[in-house]
């Protein structure tokens, strides 16, 4: 997972302040019920990108992570489980599950994130479990460190796999023992059977903009471009594809796509002889229309340009009627006639039963149900599914899949059962007495503050947020609480400073970008900032700060450009600040920070790059303590 250096950093200095302790047992203490919602909005539990069905029985479902985990439930989604991937190498991220139509304890794991692509990475190809997920292997030949998008594998034999991965489709008939090449075209976004009963070797296969055609499961493939009628809006290309079959006509073939250069939907294509030819059914008016929709939009009416492009891009084909197309994005969005009209199905803001989290990436409908049939939905806020026949109702399913991805995390400091969590697409959540409630939506990444006096005061930096608790499990805003200086200067322009309260002081708080700032009054409502002039701040960055507990005057920064300040007079009219000797050797660009010691006053710590440094004599000089500490930069 991205943030698991964060609590194992997070250590270091709880040892160096207090007396070393032996951690040898580790209870998950984030997310496992799915979250209450305290912000109208859907909540969510962390993006699942792919999930499987068992063969035969209904309400066994495999499912994989972006923050990497295979989770599997036997309750048809009452609760998940994770199956022993926590061992994988910790960057691992988890694209696709393939499941052994013969022998569902054989299993096949495809890695990288399939969403963001190289940016986040995470790819170490394909694993392989014999024993339903209690043990695995790396299989190491041929696309061992590749992104892998999907995965099928061949209705006549266990042992024939696809796998339509960064740089092209490969294809194994040996169970992943070793893998061949047959399509070089860069990174391959689906692969998908024809649906035919009883079986076919036809296979389709897309990248961002083009499709091909195999019959002979991928050992040689036929490309479908303009000639066929797969083309983009403005003579520039597509952006991204995805595809779409249905067994109640096994020769129909849906194309989503959205157009490059805006990300606006820029047609479902549709073909009816097996992908030989395709006619664009629908695409969104320029500019879109409620009447004419872009169904890739944020808006649930569709009536604005852009998408998210290939991040969020699904669809799926109702298995009894060839005609009926749901796609995922923003939101769910639904065509009875073929993709000519469509109607949405789902709203990612909205309260009450049509709330569906955004950023959609797979759905399928179960193939073990008929009238009604259930469709099940995976996205950023976890697994989701819905009826056919009550299409606009969504029911979460999500208990236990703690695939949460934490950016930031912070415990209250006088009650160890309330902290705060920051995550990526889930928002801002509250923990307390192991409930979770989303009380703000989209990405946090930033710090929080704890009142070191009083448990009820709680400060979110991203947004400024200042929250109040009380004993029986309430929580709420009570507003903004940094806006403006004393100069009248908006202090949040371009994003929220970050902030350190004193240990010492109730209403003492610092706030620090690329200057810095003191309130004397934080429990005031609206407190009075003012600015801490530096003579050299320049516009460098300021990394970190802290405040002493022994001593309300004193309190530290790290700038980014190789410096460290001491000031010994922060709540003075005019504070100064004493530049200090910077360590040799190492450097703040990208890691520092700075704790001072509770109790003397003379002590302090700095933390830069990989190393860690500590001074007795308030940083006039410093001694190298990073002994055999791992390579790594330290974060907290």
């Amino acid at each position: 997972m991205k943030n698991i250096l964060r609590p194992l950093v997070l250590l270091i200095f709880f040892t160096l302040q207090g007396k070393a302790q032996t951690y040898t047992t580790w209870t998950q203490s984030s997310i496992v019920k799915y979250p209450l919602n305290g912000v109208g909005q859907p909540t969510g539990i962390g993006r699942v990108t792919h999930f499987a069905f068992h063969p035969t029985d209904p309400k066994t479902i495999w499912a994989t992570s972006a923050s990497g985990g295979l989770w599997k439930t036997t309750t048809e989604g009452q609760y998940w489980y994770c199956l022993n991937t926590d061992f994988f190498p910790w960057t691992t991220k988890m694209s696709c599950v393939v499941v052994d139509q013969t022998n569902p304890n054989i299993i096949y794991i495809g890695t990288g994130d399939t969403d963001y692509q190289a940016w986040w990475g995470g790819k170490r190809g394909v694993w392989k479990s014999t024993n339903g997920g209690s043990t695995w292997t790396q299989l190491v030949n041929g696309i061992s460190t590749n992104i892998i998008n999907r995965m099928i594998m061949s209705p006549f034999s266990n042992t024939t796999l696809l796998a339509a991965v960064d740089n092209g489709v490969w294809k194994s008939t040996n169970g992943g023992s070793t893998w061949t090449q047959t399509l070089t075209a860069g990174t391959m976004r689906d692969v998908v059977m024809k649906p035919t009963t009883g079986g076919s070797n036809t296979v389709y296969a897309c990248s961002d903009s083009r499709f091909w055609v195999s019959t002979d499961f991928g050992n040689t493939w036929s490309e479908k471009a303009a000639a066929e009628g797969i083309s983009s809006v403005d003579g520039g290309a597509l952006g991204s594809l995805r595809i779409g079959v249905s067994k109640a006509n096994d020769n129909y073939v849906y194309l989503l796509a959205h157009q490059n250069n805006t990300r606006t939907f820029a047609g479902l294509f549709r073909s009816t002889n097996s992908g030989l030819n395709f006619t664009r059914q629908s695409l969104a008016a320029n500019p879109p229309t409620v009447a004419q929709p872009n169904i890739l939009a944020y808006r649930p009416d569709g009536a604005e340009s852009g998408s998210q492009g290939g991040y969020n891009l699904c669809i799926t084909v109702h298995p009894n009627n060839a005609n009926t197309v749901y796609i995922g994005s923003h939101s769910v969005w639904k065509s009875t006639d073929g993709g000519v009209n469509w109607l949405n199905r789902s709203c990612w803001y909205c309260g009450g039963t049509d709330g569906l989290h955004t950023d959609l990436h797979y759905l399928m409908f179960s193939p073990h149900y008929t009238a009604p049939y259930k469709l099940y939905i995976a996205g950023d806020g976890g697994m989701a599914r819905t009826l056919d026949n009550n299409d606009n109702v969504w029911e979460s399913c999500s208990d236990g899949l703690a695939a949460t991805e934490y950016a930031s995390f912070g415990q209250n400091k006088l009650y160890k059962e309330l902290y705060l969590g920051g995550t990526q697409d889930n928002g801002l959540q509250f923990y307390w007495n192991k409930d979770v409630t989303t009380i703000g939506g989209g990405d946090y990444y930033d710090d929080f503050e704890f009142d070191e006096f009083d448990q009820t005061q709680m400060y979110a930096d991203q947004r400024s947020d200042k929250y109040t608790f009380d004993m029986t499990g309430g929580q709420n805003s009570t507003g903004n609480w940094a806006e403006f200086d004393n100069l009248g200067n908006n202090i949040t322009i371009g994003g929220s400073p970050n902030y350190f309260t004193s240990p010492a002081n109730t209403n003492l708080m610092f706030a620090y970008r690329t200057k810095i700032w003191i309130t004397q009054n934080l429990r005031t409502n609206p407190p009075v900032w003012k600015e801490m002039p530096l003579a050299n701040a320049g516009n460098s960055d300021y990394m970190h700060g802290s405040a002493s507990r022994a001593n309300q005057n004193l309190m530290y920064l790290v700038r980014r450009d190789n410096n460290i300040y001491r000031c010994d007079n922060a709540m003075a009219a005019t504070p100064t600040f004493t530049t200090l000797p910077f360590p040799a050797g190492t450097s703040s660009n990208n890691e520092g920070l700075v704790e001072a010691h509770h109790t003397d006053q003379n002590i302090v710590w700095v933390g830069l790059a990989d190393r860690v440094y500590k001074s007795t004599n308030k940083g006039a000089a410093w001694t190298n303590i990073t002994s055999n500490l791992p390579g790594i930069g330290i974060r907290k």
